[in-house]
């Protein structure tokens, strides 16, 4: 296995929860064969081939995990049906596509305007993931997109706003630092801190105790921050 697979293990494995939720509701009868079996395996094959958006996906996901009736792991094909999967608009495949065109797996280069490409489609439906890499490439100006903080703060806050926590430190550091000639504002800066830190977020941590002992915020300010922080529920993603 080499590094670009074991990027993709490492960060796109537990988007596989999507996939497996499906396979356990469409296979949740006595009589259905047992998951990764030989049957289970045709099954979802022959689901996939028919044009079933979520088993081209499930079957993309074994093939980029391994199966014994599917052979060596091959990303290649792994992409093959995420993309069939992206093409009929399953936005969690979307996102996977564009993972593999930006760190190369499954193709021979990177291709970021590729990558950028279903990247958007899969943040236009709601998954933090592909807003966050947005956000990124706007703030870095690659994939060919112009450079410009603020387009790039909308999509950190909608991946914020969805329950990521790298977005979440972002859009705090956002607020804490007034980027770009940004209206600073610390109690939003610590709301954002906290959340991302209840998520284990280090940078996020560290930037809680920043606010708390140097951010000159009243005790009136980090109770605000603290309210608002367990307010705060992520929104759902559309479909």
């Amino acid at each position: 296995m080499n590094l670009r697979e074991l990027r993709y293990k490492r960060v796109l494995m537990p988007l596989g929860v999507a996939p497996l939720l499906w396979l356990a509701c469409l296979f949740a009868s006595a009589q259905s064969p047992e998951p990764g079996s030989e049957q289970f395996i045709k099954q979802l094959r022959e689901n996939a081939k028919r044009g079933d958006a979520n088993a081209q996906h499930s079957l993309g996901f074994y093939y980029a995990i391994g199966n014994p009736h599917l052979g060596k792991p091959s990303m290649k094909e792994a992409l093959s049906w995420y993309k069939k999967a992206a093409e009929q608009g399953l936005p969690e495949a979307a996102y996977k596509v564009g993972f593999c065109y930006e760190y190369a797996v499954g193709v021979s280069r990177p291709d970021l305007p590729e990558a950028a490409k279903w990247y958007r489609i899969a943040a236009d439906k709601g998954v933090p993931e592909a807003q966050y890499k947005m956000g990124l490439f706007q703030a870095t100006g690659q994939a060919g997109l112009p450079r410009n903080s603020d387009v790039a703060f909308v999509w950190f806050r909608k991946a914020a706003e969805g329950g990521l926590a790298t977005a979440q430190y972002e859009v705090g550091s956002y607020y804490k630092s007034g980027f770009q000639g940004m209206t600073r504002d610390q109690v939003e800066a610590l709301k954002w801190f906290l959340i991302a830190a209840s998520q284990g977020d280090e940078r996020a941590v560290a930037g809680v105790e920043f606010q708390r002992k140097f951010g000159g915020m009243t005790a009136a300010q980090i109770a605000d921050a603290e309210r608002r922080a367990k307010e705060f529920v992520p929104r759902r993603q559309s479909q």
